[in-house]
């Protein structure tokens, strides 16, 4: 199923070069590239960290919500939620560092919509 999406793409993107002649030329952008970059350095830690984030907590008789809270839940809840949230931060700071202007942009959005939530 997931080669559908990726060949309708395609597809459009093929298209779309006859109105728009151009068009082939963002695989030559600078920011393309660093992006690129930095979602390869992201999935890369993901890949590596994701292994490594085990929490066993103590297991005994639980109901409720603490079933919940076993220790396989919560190792699987911090198996996903640890290694997205350092491979996100390595994205934002690199983009950060190298200037991505959508990333500019990004960033003063959030900073003003968390000042109008401030006050």
């Amino acid at each position: 199923s997931s080669l559908v999406p990726l060949s309708s793409t395609l597809l459009y993107f093929l298209y779309l070069r006859r109105y728009l002649p151009r068009l082939g030329t963002i695989w030559r952008q600078f920011i393309f590239i660093k992006i690129t970059a930095l979602t390869t350095i992201m999935g890369i830690i993901v890949y590596f960290i994701f292994p490594r984030v085990i929490l066993p907590l103590p297991e005994g008789e639980l109901e409720g919500v603490g079933a919940i809270l076993s220790s396989s839940n919560v190792s699987l809840f911090l198996q996903i939620i640890v290694p997205s949230l350092i491979g996100a931060a390595i994205f934002f700071i690199g983009a950060r560092l190298w200037r991505i202007p959508e990333m500019q942009i990004v960033t003063s959005i959030t900073k003003s919509k968390l000042d109008k939530f401030k006050k």
